[in-house]
């Protein structure tokens, strides 16, 4: 298993997440259970870029995955924020009574 908290281990982990524990936890545990199914049962560098591309990268497929071999950290474009990525236009003049129901 790569040691994750081996600097470039750390910041393809980072990378891949936005340092959000949410999208950490959905890469841990998708390397986890990739990694039940293979014969070793080990996490390797493989089992996490799967991980990434089947659990985050379809959500933002514009970046780079960060467990490919080929990546390179120092050369690593610079990521946005979804936050930041998400437009919300802002409310017309006439609707600012109108009160919305969001639903599950």
């Amino acid at each position: 298993m790569p040691c994750l908290s081996d600097v470039d281990m750390a910041f393809r982990m980072h990378y891949a997440s936005y340092g959000l524990i949410g999208y950490t936890m959905k890469i841990i545990r998708g390397a986890a259970r990739i990694a039940r199914c293979h014969p070793r049962r080990q996490i390797t560098l493989g089992a996490f870029s799967q991980a990434f591309a089947e659990h985050v990268w379809s959500e933002r497929l514009d970046d780079p995955n960060p467990f490919v071999d080929s990546f390179d950290c120092d050369k690593a474009p610079p990521i946005t924020l979804p936050s930041a990525r998400t437009y919300v236009p802002p409310a017309a003049p006439g609707n600012r009574g109108v009160r919305l129901e969001l639903q599950a």
